[in-house]
């Protein structure tokens, strides 16, 4: 074999190693991503009515970006992730507004409370979204609601102001949010809840569940009152059904991370994919098969440039 020969087989060699590494190591990356077998996304969203009956109210819903458990963004660790230093007084919290669908993050719902501060002090004001931002859900330009008072509040301190200023009115009120469905048995889409506020005072905001509504995948629509803090039942059986395995509730306790460097200063967010594939069984055996693929490929053409050497010959 002359050495230009040799050189052509030490570069398809590589090639082929480097593309069944790289084939291998994909599925494994997207496991986090990836759905229970026979789950299906449900969209959640939910509304709040009665704002307007507290003039003197900003409501907030905090934290609505935050960390892989559900953590608040100050508690990010500026040594490990220093982009975010210049991004301290970054919006984490959403202005709720009457009759307005809203959205929250999986992972965010099992902490994310709502917070009425006073419009005195915390005057709202809109700006247009500095970026694309699927955590908050915005387009770049598009109007984005905010509080300056609160901005001017860095990140970290937020947590304390949230949870003990006295200027500050709490409710322990969670959504139960609904996110994963049994595939073959549900033919629910969209689950919508709408929250009321039913009272303020110097420190506590009160909050209760008012009604439900179940879109299905036909198109069809059911609305159903709350009578307690139960949420109803949908009259389609095995609406609610959760996957094998899972819960039609939000109750995972290990949700997928956030990629600090994906929320750096200017980078563009990426939405989330719309609905991941179930996972594939026995992804641990990819790699002995792509090595086993590489390895024949390898030694083909070993032995046809040495073929082609002594017919050259």
């Amino acid at each position: 074999m002359t050495s230009i020969e040799r050189r052509r087989v030490n570069r398809l060699t590589v090639t082929l190693l480097a593309g069944a590494l790289l084939a291998a190591a994909a599925p494994n990356a997207a496991r986090a991503d990836v759905l229970p077998e026979d789950a299906k996304v449900v969209q959640y969203s939910y509304e709040v009515e009665n704002l307007d009956a507290f003039a003197d109210k900003v409501f907030v819903a905090w934290p609505r970006a935050c960390g892989s458990d559900g953590e608040p963004l100050g508690k990010i660790d500026l040594g490990l992730n220093p982009q975010w230093a210049s991004r301290m007084h970054d919006v984490d919290y959403e202005v709720l507004e009457a009759k307005k669908e809203l959205r929250v993050l999986r992972y965010c719902a099992h902490t994310m409370r709502i917070y009425a501060l006073p419009r005195a002090a915390f005057p709202p004001s809109s700006r247009p979204a500095p970026r694309d931002d699927w955590a908050l859900d915005l387009k770049k330009d598009n109007p984005q609601a905010i509080v300056p008072a609160l901005d001017a509040i860095d990140l970290q301190k937020r947590m304390p102001f949230f949870a003990s200023d006295a200027r500050v009115a709490r409710s322990p009120f969670a959504l139960d949010m609904i996110m994963l469905v049994r595939r073959s048995s549900s033919t629910l889409a969209k689950v919508h809840d709408v929250i009321g506020v039913d009272a303020v005072d110097a420190a506590t905001l009160t909050v209760s569940s008012k009604r439900v509504t179940y879109t299905y995948e036909d198109g069809a629509t059911e609305t159903f009152a709350y009578r307690s803090l139960k949420r109803p039942s949908p009259s389609r059986p095995k609406a609610l059904e959760p996957p094998p395995g899972g819960n039609a509730r939000d109750d995972d306790p290990t949700p997928p991370a956030i990629d600090a460097g994906a929320l750096a200063p200017d980078a563009p967010s990426q939405p989330p994919a719309a609905a991941p594939a179930p996972a594939s069984k026995d992804l641990g055996t990819r790699w002995v098969y792509l090595a086993a693929i590489a390895g024949l490929l390898v030694g083909g053409i070993i032995a046809w440039a040495q073929k082609n050497k002594k017919s050259a010959g």
